[in-house]
């Protein structure tokens, strides 16, 4: 094979978006094995595009450099005030979730939006189809998952992409969107994962109330009203009573107590401590002294603003805020901005998504999880292309704009659609 005819083959960006299927795929299987494989293939395809200049550090968003910088504090200061206490494996992750995070923006910014809608329908439809087999049919409760709160998260990460494709879709397929996202909303509410319901909820509450317009905001409303009238008649599922428990034992829930331990925990830090952390993965070292013994074995406080105060002190908390509060800015801008009815349902959803994925996954697992970071970067690089398309186009630069990059040149808009 002649070299130019090798080069053009290993460019081609449909392998970057098989790479990325592949993590979205093993990810929710599970198969931790093949994610980080997949992980590192799609580091190394991405790499071959930088090197070939086919994506550039200069023509990326302003804020992806701060987001480096970020990462940058993060583990220099873990590394050099606190190795001894410093988890390397969940270091590592922080650079997977860069890796995923600049694959999604590069693929995003191409005209391939017909291949990627078509990667992600068929994922999406394939994942929960085998979760519903997996626990209806084969007698697993959780799936494919031996706990709850994962394939919850599964669930309720979907289920607004779910109702994008059946607003977008031909008539004839919308049944069949539909169904997928009964089943999906089966899969959720049996799971009674209380941290993804409240997460779902709250996040719909917010984007209809903040977001959506006219009287669809109050058909929204009603639909939600109407859902849970059903669901506290029907006793679907008990999630009502899983919800009546939740408030009626709220002081003596075990978040409250995790909660309650690490600030007892933190109350003994050194300044130090206070201003740049532990370091990264050092909850679990100190914890059990703290904790009662029932919940001493837990490495992580449910609560990512206290497990990032303790880990990386106030430092920590005021560059991941930022870093998490951003997006949620471009989000809500870019959805009053935008004049595409179209692409505002899909910003909406984007938000419901985003918001649910911060909740849930502060109240369920680590800060510095896969379940958490893998997930944020997917959703990070989805939300910089719809502000490079909307924001940028309307003259919104902040920490968007770069001279080089074309979409920013004067009377064009983005390449490629949303």
């Amino acid at each position: 094979m002649q070299p130019q005819m090798l080069k053009k083959v290993l460019l081609h960006l449909y392998w970057l978006i098989f790479s990325l299927s592949a993590i979205v795929f093993f990810f929710f299987l599970p198969n931790r094995g093949a994610l980080e494989y997949s992980v590192l293939l799609t580091g190394f395809i991405l790499f071959l595009h930088l090197a070939n200049r086919r994506y550039r550090i200069k023509d990326m968003p302003k804020y992806y450099l701060l987001i480096i910088i970020f990462c940058g504090i993060l583990l220099l200061s873990s590394i050099l005030f606190s190795f001894s206490h410093t988890d390397t494996h969940r270091m590592f992750r922080v650079l997977k979730m860069l890796i995923i995070l600049f694959a999604v923006h590069y693929v995003g910014r191409q005209n391939l939006h017909k291949e990627i809608e078509i990667a992600s329908i068929t994922i999406l439809t394939s994942l929960i189809l085998f979760q519903f087999i997996d626990r209806t049919f084969l007698g697993k409760p959780f799936g494919s998952y031996s706990n709850p709160h994962y394939l919850a998260e599964l669930a309720c990460l979907t289920l607004p992409f779910i109702f994008y494709y059946c607003w977008t879709a031909p008539k004839m397929y919308k049944g069949l969107f539909i169904v997928l996202g009964m089943l999906d909303l089966d899969l959720l509410l049996r799971t009674s994962s209380r941290p993804a319901i409240l997460a779902l909820c709250v996040s719909l509450l917010f984007v209809i109330l903040f977001l959506v317009r006219g009287r669809r905001r109050w058909i929204g409303l009603m639909t939600v009203v109407f859902v849970a009238v059903a669901l506290y008649l029907t006793r679907y599922a008990g999630v009502v009573g899983r919800i009546d428990e939740l408030i009626a034992h709220l002081s003596s829930e075990e978040r409250v107590q995790f909660w309650s331990d690490t600030w007892k925990m933190l109350q003994h830090n050194s300044l130090g401590a206070w201003i740049i952390g532990n370091g990264i993965g050092s909850f679990p070292d100190f914890f059990p002294a703290y904790s009662i013994p029932e919940y001493n074995f837990f490495s992580f406080p449910h609560n990512h603003v206290l497990q990032i105060l303790f880990d990386n002190g106030l430092v920590g908390v005021v560059v991941v805020l930022f870093w998490q509060l951003y997006p949620l800015y471009v989000l809500v801008k870019s959805s009053s901005r935008t004049t595409d009815p179209t692409l505002r349902v899909f910003i909406n959803c984007v938000c419901v998504a985003y918001l649910t994925s911060g909740i849930f996954t502060s109240l369920t697992v680590g800060f510095y999880s896969r379940y958490s970071l893998y997930p944020f970067a997917f959703l990070l690089g989805t939300i910089m292309i719809i502000a490079e398309k909307v924001l940028a186009r309307n003259g919104a630069t902040f920490m968007l704009k770069s001279k080089s990059f074309p979409f920013y040149q004067e009377g064009q808009g983005v390449t490629g659609n949303v």
